[in-house]
């Protein structure tokens, strides 16, 4: 099949069933309604289309070969846009900004389950204007690859092996939220806090969603919030996100935890309150007790 045969070509995707009209490497509904069928759709394609492939500028199939030069050149995929098709088509567009190939396989394909149907559980991640927006800042104008800015670090398992292990944060701000209204209050601190702190920093901000806001929402909501910060998604602070059903449990979960001030709840009242980053550098003088 293609996907093997192209040597030349760096990056490699498949068509996309039920990918919709607007990627470039759509197919029409096949109308298969089995695995037996698609299987035999496959062994079709994979003869009419043997060794057939199309050029293309960007790429949206989250099904792809690249070639280990390529990897070593671009880099990984942005975590600012995290699993999404933004992310993929900004990965493809620095894999052409690099001078590589980027084609579709025509001799096979595949099933790209739609929206209704696989939606996902954390954060409908390809529907969010705020990564469209950053991607668009990004590549607004026509550019070459610039090592500087458009590379993404790879996590190798040497890079893993050399970090030296995390220890228990000194501090652990608890941020519970019930609603929107709790979360618009609370990110003026926290867009603050991730301005003023790195991954290796000694705290954590862990939100705890106690009420109506939901998961979804608070992914996409801090996710948002971290990109504004301009700092690389990789050395951003450290954020947990918990459903929190038990606040006496979640409170107890660190030997150091603080809450914020002005987000009041019983079982948390006992903890020292933090109001600014002032505050929470001030903290990381305390010993554990």
């Amino acid at each position: 099949m293609s996907l093997r045969r192209l040597g030349h070509t760096d990056l490699q995707v498949p068509p996309l069933v039920f990918g919709g009209n607007d990627r470039p490497e759509s197919l029409p509904d096949l109308g298969y309604r089995s695995s037996a069928e698609m299987q035999l759709l496959y062994d079709r394609r994979a003869e009419a289309f043997a060794r057939e492939a199309t050029l293309l500028d960007v790429a949206t199939a989250p099904v792809m070969v690249v070639s280990r030069e390529v990897l070593e050149v671009v880099g990984g995929f942005d975590e600012s846009f995290g699993f999404s098709r933004t992310g993929v088509e900004d990965f493809s567009r620095r894999v052409r900004a690099a001078n590589f190939y980027v084609a579709c396989c025509e001799d096979a394909y595949a099933h790209l389950f739609p929206a209704t149907e696989a939606q996902s559980l954390v954060g409908d991640l390809d529907a969010a204007s705020f990564l469209r927006a950053a991607y668009e800042r990004r590549w607004s104008k026509v550019r070459g690859f610039d090592p500087q800015t458009d590379r993404v670090p790879l996590r190798t398992d040497d890079v893993r092996e050399a970090a030296p292990a995390p220890a228990q944060p000194a501090v652990r701000i608890l941020v519970p939220l019930h609603d929107e209204s709790e979360w618009a209050r609370a990110k003026a601190l926290l867009a603050a806090l991730a301005a003023a702190f790195r991954v290796r920093d000694p705290i954590v901000v862990a939100v705890g969603l106690d009420g109506t806001f939901d998961l979804q929402s608070a992914v996409s909501a801090l996710r948002e919030l971290l990109i504004a910060s301009a700092v690389p998604m990789e050395e951003t602070l450290n954020v947990t996100i918990d459903i929190v059903e038990d606040l006496a449990a979640w409170r107890d979960a660190s030997a150091n935890s603080v809450r914020v001030e002005g987000f009041d709840r019983e079982v948390l009242a006992a903890l020292a309150a933090v109001a600014d980053v002032a505050a929470v550098r001030a903290r990381l003088s305390v010993p554990i007790g």
